[in-house]
């Protein structure tokens, strides 16, 4: 088992291509900590931002979120929607169909710590240190390793 994005999908097929998805290789949501908080879903996001309130911006705001828009967003970069409106069909294949089914019905969505911290930390020392851990590296030594490593980030 590995805790991996959607993206991890392609990586396989490029060293694996004669894997069938779904059947060589499958994924499933994280399992809820406790029922009643349902079934939580971690991921990134890609975002858009309008620094101008015009017209003009808000029409583009309100398009890129549609469901018209989403469906070519998804169909060709075979990315996620959370428009629920979003035609599932338009998906490229029953993996990525079933992702998005994962993250539409989510109770809550969480942002994944290590895409919002400093590369130095969130693909560096974060990444090496929870491997280290499970490896059998003391737990306070692991967290000191990041913590260092998150100050000297933060500092620049």
């Amino acid at each position: 088992m590995h805790k991996q994005a959607t993206f991890i999908k392609s990586f396989i097929l490029d060293h694996f291509p004669n894997l069938v998805p779904g059947e060589d290789f499958d994924f499933f949501p994280f399992p809820p900590i406790d029922p009643q908080y349902g079934t939580p879903a971690l991921g990134a996001a890609d975002m858009f931002a309008m620094f101008n309130d015009t017209p003009d911006a808000r029409a583009f705001m309100e398009y890129v979120v549609s469901p018209e828009a989403q469906e070519i967003w998804v169909g060709e970069l075979g990315k996620l929607s959370a428009n629920k409106r979003v035609n599932s069909a338009v998906y490229p294949d029953d993996l990525t169909r079933k992702a998005a089914e994962i993250l539409v019905n989510a109770s809550t969505f969480r942002f994944d710590g290590s895409d919002l911290m400093p590369g130095a930390v969130g693909s560096g020392s974060f990444w090496t240190e929870i491997l280290n851990y499970v490896s059998g590296v003391p737990l306070k030594r692991v967290l000191m390793t990041i913590e260092t490593t998150a100050l000297d980030a933060y500092r620049q």
